[in-house]
């Protein structure tokens, strides 16, 4: 999609495209919520543009009316979201709120496909309730928009890093001071569809669950030559496989 230089704000709707939407049609928005956003907290003009996207498709709007309890826009293009080509589901240990917070970011923004967050030996043990898993969902939204990430992360509730199943068929990696260099690794790697990714806590992973990757055969993988705590990890590593 050809955007204007100026920077344009990229705003998730969930099912917005659902309707079959031409170009130039005019579409009037009463949702409570995104009222309120734009026009409130937004401060949207007439003739302002907007990126609109959901799950399926995003595209470029314009404002041309606003009222108190709505306001209309006009299509001005849209096109399919496109997919990776390499899916990436990364494991995800419950960190502290703060480094949890912050690698949900960076996860969306860097374009995984899917965030499970699990339980391990040494990670927080008390999962989340109801408001901490609605404000992860909410920063997987904040920074899906932030990065024009069109293809949103699913993001899962807690499992106990035991109960997980693997395929032994999926490519699977941890990263490890002790592993294999990812320059190394890659070469092994380029030709798959999907990948699980898995970063331990801040005090690593236990013993017995080392041992449960290897019986699942979970490569290992080392990112640089020094100690990174786990929000770095994540940064770092997910970085590299999504350049390759």
């Amino acid at each position: 999609m050809a955007l204007s230089d100026k920077h344009i704000f990229a705003i998730y709707i969930a099912n917005f495209w659902n309707n079959v939407y031409k170009v130039d049609a005019i579409v009037k928005i009463i949702d409570p919520d995104i009222v309120h956003r734009l026009i409130k907290v937004l401060r949207i003009q007439i003739g302002q543009r907007f990126i609109f996207f959901d799950s399926v498709y995003h595209g470029i709007i314009e404002i041309s009316d606003i009222s108190k309890k709505y306001f209309l826009v006009t299509i001005i293009n849209f096109e399919k979201n496109i997919e990776p080509l390499v899916k990436i589901k990364f494991l995800l240990p419950l960190l502290k709120k703060e480094a949890l917070e912050e690698a949900v970011y960076s996860l969306v923004e860097i374009g995984v496909s899917e965030i499970q967050l699990v339980v391990t030996q040494k990670s927080r043990q008390k999962l989340l309730n109801d408001n901490e898993f609605v404000r992860l969902e909410a920063i997987v939204v904040s920074a899906a928009e932030q990065s024009k990430n069109y293809v949103i992360p699913k993001i899962k509730l807690p499992i106990h890093l035991s109960d997980i199943q693997f395929s032994l068929q999926e490519q699977k990696i941890v990263f490890d001071p002790q592993g294999e260099s990812f320059f190394d690794l890659k070469v092994k790697i380029l030709k798959s569809k999907e990948i699980h990714l898995l970063v331990g806590p801040e005090g690593g992973l236990a013993k017995e669950e080392l041992q449960q990757l290897e019986h699942y055969l979970f490569q290992k993988c080392r990112l640089t030559s020094t100690i990174l705590r786990a929000v770095q990890a994540i940064s770092v590593g997910v970085g590299l496989f999504k350049a390759t």
